[in-house]
């Protein structure tokens, strides 16, 4: 489950429940994150992963941030690296999104 807000990011799993953790995500935690970030307008309607700068007003700066510009699309972190098992961040790309 994966719950983003204009000012926080949750997300539950079996290991985060029982404090290990996260190797990746699942299909339906992908689908979740993408409903999630298409309400708050983060992907826009045609599925693009937007900008930090063309943002709504009201999405906090923290979930900003978590908008990583690359040379030809942007990505969005998920889970830091200090959260994950192997030490690498989890990030959802644009590729991702064309993808689903």
């Amino acid at each position: 489950m994966i719950k983003i807000t204009d000012k926080s990011i949750n997300w539950q799993t079996i290991n985060k429940v029982l404090n290990i953790k996260v190797k990746g995500i699942c299909d339906l935690g992908l689908i979740d994150l993408i409903s999630e970030m298409h309400n708050l307008k983060l992907i826009n309607k045609s599925g693009k992963l937007v900008d930090r700068e063309d943002c709504q007003p009201e999405i906090n700066k923290e979930i900003k941030k978590r908008i990583i510009k690359e040379k030809e699309s942007n990505k969005f972190l998920l889970v830091k690296s200090k959260e994950t098992e192997s030490g690498n961040p989890i990030f959802l790309t644009q590729k991702d999104i064309r993808e689903i």
